[in-house]
């Protein structure tokens, strides 16, 4: 049987449970969290859920809603209609200008 750390991150529609080495569910409350957490970790690992004891269930801080809704991403170079006649200038070299 495999023990696993869960920490619980509120959020708007109930908690993230934070699975140790495993990944990220959810629930709506910390009552179901447990049960939840031994059936994640079960379909996740394919084994059966009596096999994954929950050790501990921490309560971590609340992530700001920008951060749980809108990840980081890159910067993109560029304003868009720049990015799309790039594209368009890498599918057609002569800009349409050519005649056939």
């Amino acid at each position: 049987m495999s023990a696993y750390n869960i920490q619980a991150v509120k959020w708007e529609h109930g908690w993230e449970l934070h699975v140790e080495d495993v990944g990220v569910t959810q629930c709506r409350t910390l009552a179901t969290a447990a049960q939840q957490a031994r059936d994640f970790v079960a379909t996740m690992l394919d084994i059966d859920a009596d096999d994954a004891a929950v050790m501990d269930i921490s309560k971590g801080a609340r992530l700001p809603t920008h951060q749980r809704l809108n990840p980081p991403r890159p910067a993109a170079h560029g304003t868009s209609r720049d990015l799309a006649c790039a594209s368009t200038s890498e599918r057609f070299p002569d800009n349409g200008t050519r005649r056939p």
